[in-house]
């Protein structure tokens, strides 16, 4: 049995065909920022009293509230990937950087990751990164207490001039492949990689099923990928050992899905990630 049917075929002719026209829709983009709303800004305690109720109470607040900020998109599309920074001055004037924002685990393949829907707002920190929906939940609403007390507590957040405080926007990447800001954390690099990674490696998978290997065999070459990235930063670095380090983590969800419901689960998800047309990322040009 052949596992990729002809009707990826000529979905790829398609999308291939429509290549052009997409490279032209991305010269003439419109910029695309997402919208922040800081503490100082007029609107911002009316929407977290609306979208996060009580948190104003919650022990650390005071301390702790100059740090957050309100991530919306009101663009049209959604965001796949994004990375916040901040920075802050102590009162004696010595500049200092926060954690910033790392990404969020999502369990869909890359090229379905939704960060950021379009219209959705997320409360955003350098601890946490909740939408209204999951703070509502008690898990995520007692880990964003136990955070907003922790820092409450911490004499790196008091001793911050709150005035001196700036949340920006490093990266974002969205789900045409345009990717905005100044992206000094290499997110682009790193989605792109990603991207990459899942495809060979689901590509080589669904090769290895269209030969009927043995399951044995798909599974082994798949223990062997996640080994292999567990030790390449002993011989890679750079792009390549991101590639590896994503090839691997592809690997685990695919021995995963494996152990959850055999070879049908590892092919379902291999054939999932291989519906989409591979993308190559580019940076908005900016007006």
């Amino acid at each position: 049995m052949n596992y990729r049917p002809v009707l990826r075929f000529v979905f790829l002719l398609c999308w291939s065909a429509a290549g052009a026209f997409l490279s032209l829709a991305q010269t003439a983009a419109p910029p695309r920022p997402l919208t922040l709303i800081r503490p100082s800004d007029s609107g911002f305690d009316a929407l977290l009293t609306a979208n996060f109720p009580g948190l104003d109470n919650l022990d650390g607040y005071a301390v702790y509230r100059p740090f957050l900020v309100l991530l919306r998109n009101d663009t049209s599309h959604t965001v796949r990937a994004y990375m916040l920074q901040w920075e802050a001055r102590s009162f004696s004037g010595e500049p200092f950087r926060l954690q910033d924002l790392i990404e969020r685990y999502s369990p869909a393949p890359a090229a379905e990751r939704v960060a950021l829907g379009p219209g959705e707002m997320r409360l955003v920190s350098d601890h946490f990164d909740v939408s209204p929906k999951e703070y509502q939940s008690q898990h995520q609403h007692n880990w964003v207490a136990t955070m907003m007390a922790q820092a409450g507590a911490n004499v790196r957040y008091s001793s911050a001039d709150h005035n001196s405080v700036v949340a920006e926007v490093d990266a974002a990447v969205f789900d045409d492949g345009l990717c905005t800001g100044p992206d000094h954390h290499q997110v682009l690099m790193h989605y792109q990689r990603e991207l990459d990674a899942e495809h060979d490696l689901a590509d080589a998978v669904l090769r290895l099923l269209d030969q009927k290997a043995p399951e044995a065999d798909v599974v082994a070459f798949l223990k062997a990928e996640s080994d292999a990235a567990a030790v390449a930063n002993q011989s890679l670095s750079g792009s390549a050992f991101v590639y590896a380090f994503y090839r691997g983590r592809q690997a685990d969800r695919l021995l995963a899905e494996y152990r959850r419901g055999g070879i049908e689960n590892v092919m379902a998800r291999a054939w999932k990630v291989t519906q989409h047309p591979r993308m190559q990322l580019s940076v908005l040009p900016q007006p």
